[in-house]
């Protein structure tokens, strides 16, 4: 369980769709 990934998940997607 990596709690990191999950975060840099969400920060691409917001990136992304920023």
């Amino acid at each position: 369980h990596t709690h990191t990934h999950t975060l840099k998940l969400s920060l691409s997607f917001i990136r992304m769709h920023t």
